[in-house]
């Protein structure tokens, strides 16, 4: 997978462009099918439609969506030598922390368990008037439902027997691939 910037054809806002490849398909078919299950929430990332990719090279599947200005990745990255939040970041950070809980609320809620929480599947943007450079406010926003699941759904663990996730981010017993590891507990 990978994401590309490009403008709206009708509204020529900027966009965000999630492609997938045909081998990526499935988890484009679960994201899909998930993010039209799931009601409009300000914590999560907002989906406009889909798109057919022709790059010349190959064909694929994008999925349009809000474009972010930055990723949580990124503001933890550019902390001072990748220390502590200074004093004067954590309103900041501590409103992200909330934010990431609303979207799971909500996703919960809905009968989903996210599965891949990390921080560069949380995008930040600003608040109306502000940019996320200038320490205003800001929103955070949860993305990337590519192997979520809906909690009453069957899971299958990847072919190593463990869970589904990137495996520095995830519980231990979505590690061990637990029976049942896909509950909000987990995440």
């Amino acid at each position: 997978r990978s994401t590309m910037t490009c403008k709206s054809d009708d509204t020529q806002q900027a966009v965000a462009v999630k492609l997938f490849r045909v081998p990526a398909l499935r988890e484009f078919v679960r994201e899909v099918q998930l993010l039209a299950q799931l009601p409009s929430h300000q914590n999560l990332v907002q989906v406009h439609g889909l798109s057919e990719i022709d790059s010349g090279n190959h064909v694929g599947l994008g999925l349009v969506m809000e474009l972010a200005n930055t990723s949580l990745t990124a503001l933890l990255q550019n902390l001072p030598s990748g220390g502590p939040v200074p004093a004067t970041g954590w309103p900041q950070f501590f409103s992200i922390a909330i934010d990431i809980c609303r979207a799971l609320v909500a996703l919960h809620n809905n009968g989903a368990v996210h599965l891949d929480l990390k921080s560069s599947n949380v995008l930040i943007f600003p608040s109306s008037g502000s940019t996320c450079s200038s320490g205003g406010p800001i929103t955070a926003k949860v993305s990337d439902f590519s192997v979520s699941s809906g909690l009453h759904s069957t899971l299958q663990s990847s072919s190593s027997g463990t869970g589904r996730g990137t495996a520095a981010w995830m519980s231990p017993e979505s590690l061990r691939g637990d029976q049942g590891y896909a509950r909000p507990a987990a995440e």
